[in-house]
């Protein structure tokens, strides 16, 4: 190995240590308060959902706690939200989104999305996320039993 690849080698190695330091520090401040990182996550994927349809019909610009969630979106089934979903989620999506729904891993991993696409299943996720958050028990225990 030449002294050019052996500080570009040195370079590299310095340059991963920073990055994955620095994100071991930040999981280590996440996981000393978790409850306050869900909640910021929540609030966050809040914000990015309150201007899409699903979000104005639930008043999401009006949701700033953990509780104005649960009280502002009602437990519904996927088969509830199916028209919302198909309404906006457009056709090609929508073949990806039943793709997504009838294939195993081997076929998902297979899928190729356009950026259209791709924005539009990440958006659709974002809404179902949100969705879910609110319906999670408190605590692992709780998670466990029925």
């Amino acid at each position: 190995m030449n002294l050019r690849e052996r500080f570009a080698h040195w370079a590299m190695v310095a340059s991963l240590e920073t990055i994955g330091r620095s994100a071991h520090n930040r999981l280590m401040r996440l996981a000393q308060s978790p409850e306050d990182a869900q909640r910021d996550a929540l609030i966050k994927i809040v914000r990015l959902c309150q201007d899409t349809a699903q979000g104005r019909r639930f008043g999401l610009e009006r949701v700033h706690t953990v509780d104005d969630f649960r009280h502002a979106v009602p437990i519904q089934s996927y088969e509830d939200m199916r028209p919302a979903i198909e309404r906006e989620v457009a056709t090609g999506t929508r073949e990806i989104a039943r793709a997504l729904t009838n294939s195993d891993w081997d076929g998902i991993s297979r899928l190729r999305l356009s950026d259209a696409q791709e924005n539009q299943l990440r958006q659709f996720l974002h809404g179902f996320v949100i969705y879910h958050l609110g319906k999670l028990p408190r605590g692992r225990a709780a998670a466990l039993t029925v």
